[in-house]
């Protein structure tokens, strides 16, 4: 075959070959963005699992730390104005993170009840 006809055969040819290579193209393409797509859907679920895990975390750290500054308080018979602080910032805290625990609510409600001593630097 002459470089004539070959010419003359991807004349002939040419709008196929054309649109064979754009279909080829485009379909790689989809399936690129398709599987973005599910790399993103999995990287958000492990995310939203992530952070799930990091806020059960963080409600048994604050439910500890209140149980055990609730019981300091309650033992000691009173309660300091920066510990009467602290305990109601974690408790709104805990309540903002949702599913509270009642015990907890029980607790700081006795420690508003306790007698207040105001801290003083010495």
């Amino acid at each position: 075959m002459t470089w004539i006809a070959v010419i003359e055969t991807i004349e002939k040819f040419w709008l196929q070959f054309f649109l064979s290579a754009i279909s080829g193209i485009i379909v790689l393409l989809w399936k690129k963005m398709n599987q973005a797509r599910k790399d993103q859907k999995k990287a958000r679920e492990e995310q939203r699992a992530e952070d799930e895990t990091i806020k059960q975390a963080v409600k048994a750290l604050l439910s500890d730390r209140l149980l055990q500054s609730c019981e300091f308080f309650i033992e000691a018979g009173y309660v300091t104005d920066m510990g009467l602080k602290n305990i109601l910032k974690m408790s709104k805290a805990y309540e903002d993170l949702g599913d509270g625990d009642p015990t907890v609510e029980v607790l700081v409600d006795e420690i508003k009840k306790l007698p207040k001593h105001i801290h003083r630097d010495e």
